[in-house]
């Protein structure tokens, strides 16, 4: 986390200053902004459930990019969802 940055590889993940923790906090702020102003100051939570999925249809085409390059928080948001459901003991993880 110290300069200089260099491009890691794809198994090294993002390489920057940010956390992950920081990351996700800009892109979850982007997302709510977002939502807010193209749903009539809805929170992504209260939006329904077509409206969830149109959104996230979006993002997976890559048309909004919070807070990184167009898609980016959705493929590592799906990457993290695999590793915690697969860290679960009952599939070997976390022994």
């Amino acid at each position: 986390m110290e300069v200089p940055f260099q491009d890691g590889t794809k198994e090294q993940g993002p390489q920057g200053k940010k956390t992950q923790a920081e990351l996700y906090r800009q892109a979850l702020k982007a997302l709510d902004q977002h939502c807010r102003s193209a749903f009539g100051g809805s929170a992504f939570a209260a939006l329904s459930a077509q409206q969830k999925d149109a959104l996230i249809a979006e993002m997976e085409a890559g048309k909004l990019a919070f807070g990184g390059k167009q898609g980016s928080f959705l493929k590592q948001l799906l990457k993290d969802a695999q590793q915690v459901y697969f860290a679960d003991p009952v599939y070997g993880g976390n022994r």
